[in-house]
């Protein structure tokens, strides 16, 4: 390439002239010069990213673990917290349920005669003077249903307290179906509460039984004892 100045051979593709240095090309042409090379680019794929699929079932047990994990949770707390606290109402939501095995007693005991008194882990626990009436402590039978009361001791023995709540009584009528203890607040009548070691306590508590069955359980789990205590209430 000839310099338009002085008229020196240059190279063509000299950006400026050997000999006086001015450019010889044009800036625009500089530019058309640099060829475009596609192979330079970086490969870049346009195409969407493949999504990984997602696992419904695998939700399904994280969800089902931390149910399970809050439950346990909350049953170890419930040797702790004060009673009559939430957690036995927890407890008896649970029952009749597909989850009814976290709150169940880890034994049975062989049914006994009302009177009879049964220990575990030196606590010594009775039932006896059980009663039918269509009235109790001014509660009235719901229909279709008497109310039936037993006189229960709870004798503690043992070297810890023991924790207890109405939901732990219970009656089991002769179809196997589950009754809760009526709450009757009056004198004599069981709530909740905590027997400490070396003492006793007695009230009544009440159940609304099915009219004219003849064949309950009066039954006793507290979550402590880890065993359900059963008495035979039948009529003779």
């Amino acid at each position: 390439m000839k310099c338009r100045q002085c008229g020196a051979q240059n190279l063509r593709q000299a950006g400026t002239c050997w000999a006086c240095g001015i450019q010889v090309m044009r800036r625009q042409g500089f530019r058309d010069q640099q060829a475009f090379r596609p192979e330079a680019m970086r490969h870049y794929s346009a195409g969407t990213a493949a999504l990984t699929s997602h696992r419904a079932w695998l939700d399904g047990i994280v969800l089902v673990c931390t149910v399970l994990f809050g439950l346990l949770l909350g049953s170890f707390a419930a040797d702790v917290l004060p009673t009559g606290s939430p957690m036995s109402r927890v407890t008896s939501a649970l029952d009749n349920t597909p989850l009814s095995f976290l709150t169940a007693p880890s034994r049975t005991l062989p049914l006994q005669a009302l009177g009879e008194s049964q220990v575990v882990n030196g606590v010594v626990v009775q039932v006896a003077d059980v009663r039918r009436s269509t009235a109790e402590a001014g509660r009235e039978a719901p229909a279709g249903t008497q109310l039936m009361t037993a006189t229960v001791v709870i004798d503690n023995q043992g070297k810890q307290a023991l924790p207890y709540a109405l939901a732990d009584w219970k009656v089991r009528d002769s179809r196997g179906r589950t009754i809760q203890a009526t709450a009757v607040n009056s004198a004599g009548w069981l709530s909740s509460g905590r027997v400490a070691a070396g003492q006793q306590v007695q009230g009544s508590v009440t159940f609304a039984v099915p009219q004219g069955d003849t064949a309950p359980q009066v039954t006793f789990s507290p979550r402590a004892l880890g065993a359900l205590l059963r008495w035979d209430a039948s009529q003779h």
